[in-house]
Parts: C-alpha cells; sequence; structure tokens
C-alpha cells in the first residue's frame, strides 16, 4: 500500500506525470524497437501525442515561472539573462508547438515552406530551451557540491 500511495503522490503534480509518462514513452520505444513489436512502438506514439495535447496547457505556468523569475537579476549578469532567454524559449517553443498542433489536426492551412519553418522554430526553441535548462541545472549541482564541500572541509 506505501508503493501505491507513493506512485499516486508523484502523478498528482503534473510535472511528475509528465516524465513517468515521458519515460514510459521512450521505454516503449526502445523495447518495442529492439524486440521489433509494432504494438510497443504504437503505444510509444500513442503516450507521445498525448503528453504533447497536454502541453497545449502550459503557457499559464510557463508565463508564471516567467514573470515570478523576473529579470533575474539575483543570479546575476550571465546566470539571470541566461535565465531571461530560457523563458524566453521556453515561451517560444510553447507557441511554436501550438502552431505544429493545429496544423497536424488541419485547422491551420499554411504553404510546406511556413509548415517547415514552424517545425524547425519548435526544435530550435525546444533545444535552447532544454540546453539553458541543463547549464543551470548543472550549476545549481555545482553550488550544492561546493556548499557541501565546504562544510565537510569545516568538520
Amino acid at each position: 500500500m506505501a508503493a501505491v500511495n507513493e506512485l499516486a503522490d508523484l502523478l498528482q503534480a503534473h510535472a511528475n506525470r509528465d516524465k513517468v509518462v515521458n519515460l514510459a514513452c521512450y521505454a516503449l520505444k526502445l523495447w518495442g524497437s529492439t524486440a521489433k513489436r509494432q504494438d510497443l512502438l504504437s503505444a510509444s506514439a500513442r503516450l507521445a501525442a498525448a503528453r504533447a495535447c497536454l502541453r497545449l496547457f502550459d503557457d499559464a505556468m510557463a508565463l508564471k515561472t516567467a514573470l515570478a523569475y523576473g529579470f533575474g537579476t539575483k543570479d546575476g549578469s550571465f546566470w539571470g539573462t541566461l535565465g531571461v532567454a530560457g523563458s524566453a524559449f521556453t515561451l517560444a517553443y510553447l507557441q511554436a508547438e501550438k502552431l505544429s498542433f493545429l496544423i497536424d489536426t488541419g485547422m491551420l492551412h499554411v504553404s510546406k515552406d511556413t509548415e517547415f519553418r514552424i517545425r524547425t522554430a519548435h526544435k530550435l526553441f525546444w533545444s535552447l530551451s532544454a540546453f539553458v535548462g541543463f547549464l543551470r541545472f548543472v550549476r545549481a549541482r555545482f553550488k550544492k557540491l561546493q556548499k557541501n564541500l565546504f562544510v565537510l572541509y569545516l568538520i
């Protein structure tokens, strides 16, 4: 029962649920590819589509996070600017994803060239957002490690 409660608590937050679904998606894709099982690849594709649909509603949270972060003055000029850029990349990525969704569903009709540009922008902004997030994650872990080493040095 403790495991069920722990899983329920984990899945309560949208961000955690998204990570679990993402992990399941890639696990099914790997398993389906190596075992040459189309049913697993199909399940992976459906989970990926479900994640994409749920991300259509992430704007409010991304905007709230960006506004709460502000201009990043507490992080200094370099890291603050990087944080603001990361927020901008995330917001741009979400908008490009909405346009891609509208194109995929047939609700928006554009030329092939415009569709290519939208999909390229989507991938570019997602990549930049992920890269900035990775850099900020590494920095946070490094700062935590430095703090822990300093505490150990004092002991």
